[in-house]
């Protein structure tokens, strides 16, 4: 994993996936499928294709609390048949990483120049108001 220049505090730091030991180590960690689907953007990348941008917070333990999967084209230009179409912010094991980790998420967003907040939380229909968004450590 590439390691950003944004350190939004609490120990926590970005991480860019390149690698599918990258995406399957974030995927271990964070309790989600983010491997499967980032060596499949992978895949697309080698074959000249757009692909999505995936990204961890890694904290000082180890930990991945938080991935997320950013959209090549905000602006809706017609993409290849199985990326998905927005981005995609998930806690641990799915759960809703906001509010806990909003800090964090919105100085990625600030550096990519994207707009990433509560709506970029694909489950929240499906997950209780209740979920404490808690991830163990390693």
């Amino acid at each position: 994993m590439q390691a950003l220049d944004i350190q939004p505090g609490n120990g926590f730091r970005w991480h860019r996936l390149e690698t599918v030991e990258d995406g399957m180590h974030a995927q271990k960690l964070n309790g989600t499928a983010v491997g499967h689907y980032f060596k499949r953007e992978l895949e697309q990348r080698k074959a000249g294709e757009p692909a999505n941008e995936y990204y961890a917070l890694v904290g000082e333990d180890g930990s991945i609390p938080v991935t997320m999967q950013v959209w090549h084209d905000p602006e809706g230009a017609r993409s290849p048949r199985n990326m998905v179409e927005r981005n995609v912010v998930v806690g641990f094991q799915n759960r809703n990483p906001f509010p806990e980790f909003g800090v964090e998420i919105a100085a990625l967003a600030s550096h990519i120049g994207r707009e990433l907040d509560e709506h970029d939380y694909p489950y929240a229909r499906r997950r209780s108001d209740n979920d404490d968004g808690g991830y163990p450590k390693p």
